[in-house]
């Protein structure tokens, strides 16, 4: 499942030992990366050489900074309870999240919501809601690739 999520989201191709995306894999346009780098660049200084993991961690830090509850330091435990999706999805459409009413200890409650209505918005389904409920350290490279797409159809506006 995991290989099938990364071929799906990711594609990626080694080029002199640098992983990169396939654009034409991901979109005929722009790759959500080049995006991506060109948003940190603009918000950061000196920042050369950043990784596109570290890219997108910083872009989901930046997005969540303000939620209660929320402390984005990674791709795994920082989204075991829901909140860190909620507080991103929020971020670009509050009135489809009623982030104050929610609670952390309601995992089930958080990832559904936050799921459901990121599908709605043109975000695939690649995780499952009973499976991160389960989890208490999520992996970090399904994480990781969900937030791609989160990133593709929210910020970019890709459905």
């Amino acid at each position: 499942l995991l290989l099938l999520l990364l071929l799906l989201c990711v594609c990626s191709e080694i080029n002199g030992g640098v992983s990169k995306p396939l654009s034409h894999s991901v979109s005929p346009k722009k790759s959500p990366w080049k995006t991506l780098h060109r948003y940190t660049q603009s918000n950061t200084t000196g920042r050369q050489g950043v990784s596109k993991k570290q890219l997108l961690l910083d872009w989901c830090k930046e997005r969540t900074r303000d939620y209660k509850e929320v402390e984005v330091t990674n791709f795994s435990r920082s989204w075991s309870n829901g909140l860190a999706f909620c507080a991103l999805v929020h971020s670009y459409l509050p009135r489809r999240i009623p982030y104050d009413t929610l609670d952390a200890k309601d995992k089930q409650r958080n990832f559904e919501l936050a799921f459901s209505v990121a599908e709605r918005h043109g975000t695939p389904r690649l995780l499952d809601v009973s499976d991160m409920v389960e989890m208490e350290q999520p992996e970090w490279m399904s994480v990781m690739t969900y937030i791609s797409s989160l990133y593709n159809c929210l910020a970019l506006g890709r459905h």
